[in-house]
């Protein structure tokens, strides 16, 4: 059902069911009245104006978009009826239609608010008639189009419209099924703004167009589902990765010198019937691991889009990654320049896993298997459940395992949070210190910037979070 209330004087609320019916109810005297719309298939979408006929009287318009590959507009009458007076067919689509596609009809309209005789557009236009009102609608395929709608009608007749501009170029137009258009006037009759439309579709593109040149003025692709997890690379801050419900993983680049303000792109577009719930982008690499909900960690390579998985698999769905560079020498500026890269996962169950090799799925990626060339290298690992004397959470009032982790980010130390609500610190296998912190499991700890520096006042401290919401 669509649901659209006119501005003008009538205050009449049109209704469209998936029956192919429109009901105008005229909420002031109680009334309503149902127009059957036979043939026209489900209504998709209503949109309300005002425009001037022939004789320069204001009548109220109503566009409906249906499945059937048309729009038609009616004209509300003095006693509240509807009448059918123009019909608008919809072009052949301007690229080849998949048949998915061509079974995936359907309509959006919007009109576009013409300049008011305040502004001084009280003037006839063509002959006697006023400026014909225009119509922004979805077309097949991901098209978009523009009409200009006739006020002159004949008595009795239904006037097909054929003539309908594309925006484009088709390069820049969806390319699936657009769902919804808005159009958005000048804030002012005085601006210097365009009028613009904004359109989403089946792509999950959110698209800008500039009415007027029927031209693009930018587009930003949405997130596929349901975002998991979000990883920035402390090494390139304005690169963001997101892990998506529908397996997908999304990067935005954030940099301010970008005259569009964000860039989007899809970086992997996963594995089929599975969800990507946790992602991390190695530092200063072109490699992310990603971990997904069946338990299984893997990484895929940004550049090429090839893919790995580890040959072992946790038992619950993993919730987070992290990568560390792991360093030898002392802290008087000893240190080597790179160290071990390794990589660490912590799913639903309460393991936690150091995996003790990592590797480039550019070179290792087994494509048939989806998994790495040497199975018997790559899948070991070093469980800190078990090392630190944690179990696996069996959801029971004795549990003890790892729910949260977190590297401190100079010396590597390890913070553990326990579903028991402890709270605990470790060097390599020493710990440092543990203690009980909260009456609930741990969600989530976080070392301060500084805590690695033994000169910060915030030298050691961290922060964090509890299911009982305390922090």
């Amino acid at each position: 059902t669509v649901i659209a209330a006119s501005a003008g004087p009538s205050g009449i609320i049109a209704v469209g069911g998936a029956n192919g019916t429109v009901c105008a109810l005229d909420v002031a005297r109680g009334t309503s009245r149902r127009r059957a719309a036979s043939g026209f298939g489900e209504i998709t979408a209503l949109a309300w104006t005002k425009a001037r006929d022939g004789r320069g009287l204001e009548r109220e318009l109503l566009a409906v978009g249906t499945r059937e590959r048309k729009v038609t507009i009616w004209t509300l009458e003095d006693d509240g009826s509807l009448t059918t007076t123009h019909a608008l067919h919809l072009p052949k689509p301007s690229a080849p239609l998949s048949e998915a596609q061509r079974g995936r009809v359907w309509v959006a309209v919007a009109w576009v608010p013409e300049p008011s005789k305040d502004n001084g557009d009280d003037t006839l236009r063509d002959g006697g008639d006023y400026r014909a009102p225009r119509l922004i609608t979805s077309g097949q395929g991901g098209d978009l189009l523009s009409w200009r709608v006739p006020m002159k009608t004949d008595a009795g007749d239904v006037v097909d419209v054929k003539d309908a501009q594309t925006f484009g170029p088709r390069d820049a137009a969806h390319t699936r099924t657009i769902f919804t258009t808005t159009v958005i006037p000048p804030s002012s009759a005085t601006s210097s703004m365009p009028t613009t439309c904004v359109s989403t579709g089946l792509d999950r593109k959110v698209v800008c167009w500039d009415v007027d040149a029927l031209e693009r003025q930018w587009s930003f692709d949405a997130l596929g589902g349901f975002v998991y997890d979000i990883s920035i690379d402390a090494r390139d801050p304005f690169s963001v990765i997101f892990s998506c419900g529908d397996g997908t993983v999304h990067t935005w680049d954030c940099s301010p010198t970008l005259a569009s303000g964000v860039r989007a792109c899809l970086l992997w577009k996963g594995l089929p019937n599975t969800k990507v719930t946790s992602v991390a982008k190695r530092p200063g690499g072109d490699v992310a691991a990603f971990g997904l909900e069946d338990g299984r960690v893997g990484c895929f390579d940004i550049a090429s889009g090839k893919f790995a998985l580890y040959p072992e698999c946790h038992g619950g769905a993993v919730h987070t990654l992290a990568w560390f560079d792991i360093r030898s020498g002392d802290d008087e500026g000893g240190e080597e320049e790179e160290g071990l890269m390794t990589l660490t996962s912590a799913s639903a169950d309460g393991g936690v896993w150091r995996w003790l090799d990592t590797f480039n799925p550019a070179t290792t990626a087994d494509v048939k298997k989806s998994g790495v060339l040497d199975a018997r290298k790559y899948g070991k690992y070093l469980d800190l459940g078990k090392l630190y004397g944690g179990g696996v959470d069996d959801g029971g009032d004795n549990s003890r395992a790892i729910d949260a982790f977190e590297y401190s980010p100079r010396r590597g130390l390890l913070a553990l949070g326990w579903s028991s609500g402890e709270l605990s610190a470790h060097n390599f296998g020493q710990e440092l210190w543990r203690c009980r912190e909260h009456v609930k499991g741990i969600t989530c700890v976080r070392w301060h910037p500084e805590s690695d520096d033994d000169s910060s006042a915030y030298a050691s401290w961290l922060v964090s979070a509890s299911k009982s919401g305390c922090t």
